[in-house]
């Protein structure tokens, strides 16, 4: 059995997803269409990866470092977390991506000092404007520390960014209780000429709520009312981080990052309609896999071809030791797409501009899969590879194609169906024979029609597997696979006969981020 020290992660750095080039990479920021680029903010500190690092020694002080997290050892909590800013990423193609400079930065001693927390960027009057949540290291009544609303503005097509004299623009807390535990992460739109502001709420064992704020200029804002409330934090929780509000077809939807009393965070969204600045919610879902980590903090924008496109965080809870070698630590999702169905559920998958094309590097058409006997398409191989097979289950009561199998399978990572509990499954538990590595599995819904071929869309990236199927579930992970032959992909059926109808697949070219 291997140990952890022989697990060599630079060989995992992914080859054509985004990541920083140092430091931690959080939530998605801010991502917008202008200009004709796309452009991706992200919460981000760039230094802290050493133990007993002195310059992080202050973050231990505050009520959401350490103090509040007695189990991290005091002086690394910079390795991860604090000191936040905004990184910048940007695109012409959503393919090859290139870092800008740090868009915002905490200013010592100042409304921000304690981070530049999530928020969104906006256009007004043709003028770029972040709306961020902006705290001081003084906790305030009712909240762990003082938060409150920020703008920042751009006049060279966002490469800098100046903070707005007026700062904060929102301040005053609606409740002064002691429940209210959340009161962030903004999300800002227009109607007509009215500025909208949904900000993520809380109230600890009570309740998860978004709350309404409306202004004339993005610098007065006036408290309205809950744009949703919830009560059941069993399954929606209590703390509602990252709301993204809009509009699909004829309908909303409303996405949160939810965390819930039992420790687990993911991502909810809401359909239905919004009337006279009320939201009713129709129909509810999940997107992306459970148990956390799951995507987190996901934002959209609209682009110039009217897709709602989104950019997720990727859990990456095995990696923490890791980043003391990397330098790094943090991943965000390839671009999706979302769309609504007839049954007004999300549907999602990748953006046709990280898709292959042209002719695939192997297929495979009618080969029929006997229960049990793992079929090893010849050849097929890597660690950087895009799948796309359809698969009539018939009579099997799994299916599942595995990535990064060593040839006697001691290690292997798993998208799995199951068509008696009609779920779609990233079992990553045999993914490293270093187990600090592995993980659980982790899925989604996934209900086929009669006569439904099961439709995988596959993307490996090195240490990243994103799973899309039949564009109504994702399920993702990272893995670290130890053995340098672990590189086979195998496809089998379990419980009963299934044929392969199709299966493309392609080798990825890396594709470097430039700045």
């Amino acid at each position: 059995m291997a140990n952890e020290k022989e697990v060599d992660c630079t060989h995992h750095r992914p080859a054509y997803h985004v990541v920083p080039q140092r430091g931690w990479m959080g939530d998605p920021n801010g991502i917008v269409f202008y200009q004709d680029r796309y452009h991706v903010f992200y919460q981000h500190n760039p230094d802290g990866f050493d133990f007993g690092n002195p310059n992080w020694a202050k973050v231990d002080k505050v009520p959401w470092g350490p103090a509040a997290n007695p189990d991290i050892p005091k002086g690394i909590w910079g390795r991860y977390w604090g000191n936040q800013h905004w990184g910048h990423a940007v695109s012409d193609d959503l393919v090859h991506w290139e870092h800008w400079p740090t868009a915002l930065s905490p200013t010592p001693g100042g409304y921000d000092d304690g981070g530049c927390f999530s928020g969104c960027t906006v256009i007004n009057n043709g003028v770029p404007t972040i709306v961020y949540t902006s705290t001081t290291r003084i906790p305030a009544a009712g909240i762990r520390t003082r938060r409150a609303q920020s703008i920042a503005t751009s006049n060279d097509g966002m490469r800098t960014w100046d903070k707005h004299p007026a700062n904060p623009v929102l301040a005053d807390v609606p409740d002064h209780s002691g429940l209210m535990t959340a009161w962030h992460d903004p999300h800002v739109w227009q109607e007509g000429d009215t500025w909208y502001m949904a900000l993520g709420c809380g109230f600890q064992n009570i309740a998860g709520a978004v709350l309404l704020y409306q202004s004339p200029d993005l610098l007065h804002w006036e408290y309205m009312s809950p744009l949703l409330v919830s009560t059941d934090i069993a399954n929606r929780g209590d703390r509602w981080l990252v709301p993204d509000f809009f509009p699909i077809d004829d309908k909303y939807v409303l996405l949160l990052c939810v965390s819930t009393p039992a420790g687990e965070c993911f991502t909810t969204y809401a359909v239905g309609d919004y009337v006279d600045h009320c939201f009713v919610p129709e129909v509810e879902g999940v997107l992306g896999p459970r148990p956390a980590p799951s995507a987190m903090a996901t934002r959209s924008l609209l682009d110039d071809r009217g897709r709602r496109i989104v950019r997720s965080q990727l859990g990456e809870d095995r990696w923490r030791e890791a980043a003391r070698t990397l330098g790094y630590t943090g991943i965000l999702s390839l671009p999706w797409q979302l769309n609504l169905s007839a049954d007004l559920t999300l549907e999602v998958e990748a953006v046709e501009e990280v898709c292959s094309t042209g002719k695939p590097h192997w297929h495979l058409a009618d080969v029929p899969l006997a229960a049990h006997e793992p079929l090893h398409p010849e050849g097929l191989a890597g660690d950087c590879l895009e799948i796309v097979a359809d698969i009539d289950v018939g009579h099997a009561e799994q299916v599942a194609v595995k990535l990064r199998c060593s040839p006697d399978g001691e290690e292997q990572t798993a998208i799995v169906f199951d068509a008696k509990q009609r779920r779609i499954c990233l079992d990553s538990s045999q993914s490293s024979t270093n187990p600090n590595y592995c993980g659980v599995s982790r899925g989604a819904p996934l209900k086929l029609a009669r006569d439904e071929p099961l439709h995988l869309h596959l993307f490996l990236d090195r240490s990243v597997v994103e799973a899309f199927a039949n564009r109504r579930a994702c399920v993702f992970d990272r893995i670290a696979p130890v053995r340098e032959d672990s590189l086979n992909v195998t496809v089998v059926a379990k419980g009963g006969e299934a044929e392969l109808l199709s299966l493309d697949a392609w080798r990825k070219a890396p594709v470097p981020i430039t700045g």
